[in-house]
């Protein structure tokens, strides 16, 4: 497509993870401009995004794990609400587990997709996940599964990885570890 996209990285853990794949390496971040947000425009805001040489944007959380966890979920919500209006579509790579900066993310969501390894324990857990998020109310038709990492030929077909996570996943990636690696070398 050649519409606008825009990444946002909320995971914590990871800060700096999707910068790094796409070797972007001095981005602003959300921690940057929340501060600041409520004098901020989405055309003031727009500039300052990082864009990638696809033309995809990047705004990660913070420049660090520190910095990250002291941010509070309403300066983060102002944030997205800027970033929303810039981009046809929004990425965000939550992390795992449920905060409230990623619940304030997966309210604005038209889809929550959630990523599993094609393994069994992986697969177990991404099921408790999309459970978990059903008890907080998020309804089942707006979470997806994405499976990564899939070996065709090896022990787990398609019905057993549907059989495990409840349903089938809607997206099933192959296992190319060389592609990946070389991608993520060369920050495509």
């Amino acid at each position: 497509t050649r519409q606008r996209v825009l990444l946002i990285d909320l995971d914590a853990a990871g800060v700096g993870d999707l910068a790094t794949l796409l070797g972007v390496t001095e981005a602003r971040t959300i921690a940057d401009f929340v501060p600041y947000v409520d004098q901020l425009t989405p055309q003031s805001f727009g500039p300052y995004i990082q864009a990638h040489q696809s033309g995809v944007g990047l705004l990660p959380l913070a420049s660090d794990p520190q910095t990250a966890k002291k941010l509070a979920a309403e300066g983060v919500r102002k944030v997205l609400d800027l970033a929303g209006p810039l981009c046809d579509y929004v990425v965000v790579d939550a992390g795992a587990g449920v905060d409230p900066v990623n619940v304030v993310a997966m309210e604005r969501a038209a889809g929550i997709f959630l990523v599993a390894s094609a393994t069994p324990t992986s697969l177990a857990a991404t099921r408790r996940f999309a459970d978990h998020l059903q008890s907080l109310h998020f309804p089942q038709a707006l979470v997806k599964f994405v499976v990564n990492d899939h070996d065709a030929s090896g022990p787990l077909s398609k019905e057993a990885i549907a059989s495990r996570l409840g349903r089938a996943a809607l997206v099933m990636l192959p296992r190319d570890q060389a592609t990946t690696l070389d991608a993520a070398l060369r920050g495509a």
